[in-house]
């Protein structure tokens, strides 16, 4: 199942502490119906910290600043340079509030662009009020304008929801769009559009694939094929893009 973002991060070297926050990020989220689905994730690790903001991409992160080797305020600038390798695309960047003992630490946040900073106790009040603040200024957890990517065909330009995209598909010549009922031509390149759509999975070097819309991962003959819902297309797999595809599906194994 491919993450989707819809989850919050917590990093505290603390153990105690970090069980503490997580329990309240849990309490609050459920006062939110915009963020009651959420799941919350919390680390008590650098390492662990990056391997699951990768894997989850969170849109929410709360940052202990007080960590050892590296803070808080060093993830959030490591974050910030490093998000397209991370998974993150410009306009769909986490948020992070900071979490500290220090109140001096107002003006290295705003810096790494965090949203807010909180002062250590903290209670779960503070924590109602920096969500809703969050949600109410931003409106970007309430309702996200979806996606579309523009085509022209029939002499009109027309917007197409990329969620509705199944995959791209490039020859030689063209780049086609391939939704469940019409297949249009643009002026694009496959890397292009890979750099852009980050959710996207690159199966073969001539397919982009939507991962909301694989229904099956099988091999015939010791190759391997995707099956695309709704479709009664399958597409190769490359061995070479194999990894890329078990990581965006989030499988263990395939067979």
């Amino acid at each position: 199942m491919y993450k989707n973002g819809k989850n919050i991060l917590i990093i505290d070297d603390e153990f105690l502490a970090l069980s503490y926050m997580k329990d309240m990020v849990e309490d609050s989220i459920k006062k939110i119906p915009s963020l009651s689905d959420y799941e919350v994730f919390g680390v008590t690790t650098y390492q662990n910290f990056m391997a699951t903001l990768q894997e989850n991409l969170p849109n929410i992160i709360f940052l202990d600043v007080q960590m050892p080797k590296k803070n808080g305020l060093e993830i959030a600038k490591e974050i910030r340079e490093n998000y397209k390798k991370i998974g993150y695309s410009s306009e769909k960047l986490p948020i992070i509030i900071f979490a500290t003992a220090f109140e001096n630490y107002g003006y290295q946040a705003f810096k790494v662009n965090a949203y807010d900073y909180l002062l250590k106790p903290i209670s779960e009040e503070m924590i109602d009020d920096v969500l809703n603040s969050l949600i109410n200024e931003y409106n970007i957890l309430n309702v996200q304008e979806e996606e579309k990517i523009t085509v022209f065909t029939a002499g009109v330009h027309i917007d197409i929801p990329i969620s509705d995209v199944l995959y791209f598909t490039a020859d030689s010549k063209s780049v086609s769009v391939v939704t469940k009922t019409k297949t249009f031509t643009i002026h694009e390149t496959l890397i292009n559009l890979e750099e852009k759509y980050l959710n996207f999975v690159k199966i073969h070097r001539a397919f982009l694939v939507n991962p909301k819309y694989i229904s099956k991962v099988y091999k015939v003959d010791g190759n391997m094929f995707v099956q695309i819902k709704e479709h009664d297309k399958e597409l190769p797999v490359s061995r070479r893009q194999k990894q890329d595809l078990e990581k965006k599906l989030d499988y263990k194994s395939i067979e």
